[in-house]
């Protein structure tokens, strides 16, 4: 199923790196008058560290440019 997300238009996809570590990522699609978070994970190693934070406030950020 998320490599469909992959493959949608709408679908953005931020990742968020600690190093050469994969810390977190964020799936959003953005529609007309709406955004929809479709997944986010935050690595067990990189909770509590702000980065879940920072993932939603790029897919808002990427909401307001759409």
């Amino acid at each position: 199923m998320i490599y469909a997300e992959f493959s949608d238009p709408r679908s953005r996809v931020v990742v968020a790196r600690a190093g050469e570590e994969i810390a977190g990522f964020v799936i959003f699609w953005n529609f007309p008058f709406e955004t929809h978070i479709a997944d986010i994970a935050v690595a067990a190693a990189a909770r509590r560290r702000g980065v879940g934070r920072a993932l939603v406030a790029e897919a808002i950020r990427g909401a307001r440019e759409a």
